[in-house]
């Protein structure tokens, strides 16, 4: 709603609906900040998942212990099925954090 004070038009409480605003839906605003919406953590969620398997597929050939981390990628599979986008990409952010120490104690594996 508007109206006026010295001539200025002036917004009636938004500033406080915009400040004091604790959704928790994706797309909504959460303490001032935007979260990320559905679609955008659904395709983050798949660009992930399609990465991490094509680096274990071109890394299991050169270390099995790579494979171990198979189960964990089919959990973040299931999550993403299931539209579970958030524990989808926590899955797979500890997919990411593995494979980057086997790099470093497995010379020659390919970078994630």
């Amino acid at each position: 709603m508007t109206y006026f004070s010295n001539g200025a038009p002036q917004m009636l409480g938004t500033a406080s609906i915009m400040t004091s605003s604790r959704m928790s839906q994706p797309g909504m605003i959460t303490s001032g900040v935007a979260q990320p919406t559905t679609e955008a953590m659904r395709q983050q969620a798949a660009a992930s998942i399609q990465r991490c398997y094509r680096w274990m597929e071109a890394a299991v050939p050169l270390a099995a212990q790579v494979a171990v981390l198979a189960p964990v990628l089919i959990t973040a599979v299931q999550q993403y099925e299931a539209q579970q986008y958030l524990p989808c990409l926590q899955q797979v952010a500890v997919v990411a954090q593995v494979a980057q120490q086997l790099q470093v104690q497995v010379p020659g594996l390919p970078q994630l």
